[in-house]
């Protein structure tokens, strides 16, 4: 019996220690395998040091949540284009809220004009009423965005063209686009020599878009190419907001007159401001 109880006792110090080994080794055990098993938001860790705490274990949490973890970063880049500098941030979102550009102002109206030209080809000849109004409202909007471009747009292109010392291109630029103007203007103002509806006049309207999808493919290729590449996203944003501020204004139209190209040239460069004494005098759209 004491033999029994000896053995016994024996056992269950053997036991016990074999339990504290264990404990022992667990303790001393990495936990890579808890990190990689649960953690989702901090890189593998693949040891604890004595003493440091243990890593929070979060969990995935709401979609919302997990929608912020993916969303992007903004990254910002630095702007010093056209003797400007500044922080902007580049994402798509901030830019459109603190931003607007006087090169997308101008193709937002090419874009619109596309659009007029293309609505008065669906509509039916007999609709004369509605073919008429749609017609003044874009010859109205060709001339006053002309105009725009020749009082804030060129000007500021000749600018800093002529700093960038690139003079030669940037005044057959603008040589090409006021004459372009020009040629606009006398083909809005040949539409006005039929009856609305005629053949004569879908001709005429089809002259008119023509002479104007030239214009505007060649300004978007050189023109605003050019000064998006010599100034910067500032000045651009204060050159939009006076191109803006303009058509405001003159929503109801402006005055249609031709302009000399090379007058104009020469006034912008010498600080004529653009729209003074701009008329040819001549041509099918001359005013007294």
């Amino acid at each position: 019996m004491f033999r029994c109880a000896y053995f016994s006792r024996r056992m269950l110090y053997t036991a016990y220690s074999l339990s504290n080994r264990r404990v022992s080794a667990i303790r001393k055990t990495p936990i890579s395998f808890l990190d990689n098993r649960f953690r989702t938001d901090t890189p593998n860790v693949t040891s604890i040091e004595p003493g440091a705490p243990l890593p929070r274990l979060e969990q995935a949490g709401t979609r919302r949540d997990q929608r912020e973890r993916r969303r992007p970063l903004p990254r910002r880049i630095t702007s010093t284009a056209g003797g400007t500098s500044g922080t902007v941030v580049h994402n798509h979102r901030a830019y459109q809220e603190e931003f607007v550009d006087i090169t997308q102002l101008i193709l937002d109206d090419h874009q619109e004009q596309r659009r007029l030209f293309s609505i008065l080809e669906e509509i039916d000849r007999s609709q004369t009423d509605v073919l008429s109004l749609i017609w003044d409202r874009l010859a109205s909007f060709l001339e006053l965005h002309a105009q725009a471009e020749e009082e804030i747009f060129y000007p500021e292109l000749l600018r800093v063209g002529v700093a960038a010392r690139r003079k030669d291109g940037v005044e057959d630029e603008t040589l090409d686009a006021i004459e372009d103007h020009n040629e606009i203007r006398d083909a809005v103002a040949e539409v006005a020599r039929y009856a609305v509806g005629t053949d004569d006049w879908f001709a005429a309207v089809a002259a008119s878009n023509l002479a104007n999808s030239d214009h505007m493919a060649e300004e978007e290729r050189e023109g605003l190419t050019d000064f998006r590449r010599l100034t910067g996203v500032s000045q651009r944003h204060q050159l939009a907001v006076a191109f803006a501020a303009y058509e405001a204004r003159n929503f109801a139209g402006v005055r249609s007159v031709d302009k000399d190209p090379s007058g104009y040239v020469r006034r912008v460069e010498q600080g004529v401001p653009a729209g003074a004494s701009g008329s040819l005098s001549i041509g099918a759209l001359k005013r007294t």
